[in-house]
């Protein structure tokens, strides 16, 4: 079991083992980027590390100021530049040293527009949809001419997938939640071509592999990424139908979060390498088994398409794992889980997830299956100290040796907010200036800055808090 109870006594030493396994963690991301920072100086001019091309806390692709000011006579960025009436951008964020490649129009429109008091609805969906469609269709405009692979021009194309993947990943997500039926819910696909019966998920996967070959090849497949775009926008015209005429909204909020807490594409890249690397060298892959990859939806649904480009020759099954029901359910203790039902026979698992905190969704998920299993998990981030007492709150806390001997990865931290004893506020775990996803509080600053949001919306509650007038 991932989980265990948590009692008081067990508080010293639980920190203990988690202040150690972090120092390990963070020696291993600092080497992790290192090596990438190495592998980007062989093909990107004028570029000494990641944070040169990518905000590594959001995800998104960024410009410094100076570099934004002399891109001269560009169609990209005329189309990221572009304006409301009001003058604040649709596409781009400023930051205080350099733009960033998402906004509001697009890939924060739910956190802008969508009215806390409200519930998500068809026609809010469908706005949103539309407004991707005139992105993509400007983006096949741009492309659609002789382009010389820049620095420059290599950003504006990855910012242009990190629109394409962010859509494709959550309309693939809503396709699979069409299909569930039940809360709690497993579902198999048993080879990588039924999986890409699901449109979305091919395009996800060829966007992935589009912005893998730019950032660390420096090329890409012209033709290919604007019959993408076409095909994308063409699903999307597809889906609007289908959305419209969507009856439960359950479906709509399960399957359009406001962010997801991890967002970006190399981080998730990294850490499934990097558990790759570590699990072969343990012989943990054997060709003549099989495997079935499972994301915990929502945030891990990318991470089987990235493992399976590492397990060539492999033969596997992919499946994806929802657990709606509230968070305080699915946490507050261990009698709650979910029912064997599922036989696996001759088959290994790997559980993948983006974060980990008390080890409940891991468990929920192994509780489906009815006979003993062997399984491996790939995490992207570890679990902190600062989270602690959320945990003890829940009474339930992460297995630490099960999580030594079972996950890999885990190369990041988690993006949260530290949190004091007692300070559960709404059921929702925010610390004292109402926060809970650190990542979730940047662009809600930067989206606030830019000026265009709806009344009532998650950016409008953010505020200057230090206020010094006298």
């Amino acid at each position: 079991m991932f989980s265990k109870i948590f009692k008081n006594e067990y508080l010293t030493t639980y920190r203990h083992q988690m202040a150690i396994l972090e120092k390990q963690k963070h020696i291993e991301k600092n080497q992790s980027i290192k090596i990438l920072n190495g592998e980007l100086q062989k093909t990107w001019k004028d570029v000494f590390s990641i944070d040169d091309i990518l905000d590594f806390n959001l995800g998104a692709i960024k410009f410094k100021d100076f570099e934004w000011e002399l891109i001269k006579n560009s169609a990209f960025k005329t189309l990221f530049s572009e304006k409301y009436l009001d003058s604040s951008y649709k596409y781009i964020m400023e930051s205080d040293d350099g733009v960033i490649l998402r906004g509001c129009e697009c890939y924060y429109y739910i956190a802008a527009f969508k009215n806390k008091s409200k519930q998500l609805n068809n026609e809010f969906i469908i706005n949103w949809l539309k407004n991707i469609r005139n992105f993509l269709t400007k983006s096949i405009i741009c492309l659609d001419v002789k382009i010389i692979l820049s620095s420059i021009n290599k950003k504006f194309i990855l910012g242009i997938l990190d629109h394409l993947r962010m859509v494709s990943t959550i309309m693939a997500t809503f396709n699979m939640n069409l299909d569930f039926s039940s809360e709690t819910q497993l579902k198999i696909y048993d080879s990588i071509s039924e999986l890409y019966k699901l449109k979305f998920v091919k395009i996800l996967d060829s966007t992935i592999n589009q912005y893998l070959n730019i950032l660390f090849k420096g090329r890409f497949n012209k033709s290919q990424l604007i019959r993408i775009l076409k095909q994308t926008i063409a699903f999307i015209d597809e889906d609007i139908e289908k959305i419209s005429n969507i009856q439960t909204l359950d479906v709509l909020i399960n399957s359009f979060k406001i962010h997801r807490e991890i967002d970006c594409l190399i981080e998730n890249y990294i850490s499934v390498y990097n558990a790759y690397v570590t699990m072969s060298s343990k012989n943990l892959f054997d060709n003549n088994k099989k495997y079935l990859l499972i994301a915990i939806m929502n945030g891990a649904l990318e991470m089987p398409l990235i493992l399976k480009t590492f397990m060539h020759g492999k033969r596997l099954s992919f499946g994806f794992f929802s657990d709606y029901r509230p968070y305080i359910i699915r946490h507050n203790n261990l009698n709650n889980s979910t029912k064997h039902t599922i036989t696996l026979q001759s088959t290994d698992l790997i559980i993948m997830d983006d974060n980990i905190m008390t080890g409940k969704s891991i468990d929920n998920l192994l509780n489906l299956f009815k006979s003993p299993i062997n399984y491996q998990t790939i995490l992207v981030r570890h679990p902190n100290i600062n989270r602690i007492n959320q945990t003890r709150y829940n009474g339930v806390c992460i297995n630490i040796n099960e999580l030594r001997q079972k996950a890999y990865g885990m190369t990041f931290d988690s993006p949260y907010t530290k949190l004091k004893v007692n300070t559960n506020y709404g059921n929702e775990f925010l610390d004292e200036l109402g926060i809970f996803t650190l990542t979730g509080d940047l662009f809600l600053k930067l989206l606030y800055k830019n000026g265009h949001f709806a009344p009532n919306s998650e950016v409008s509650t953010i505020r200057g808090l230090l206020n010094d007038k006298k």
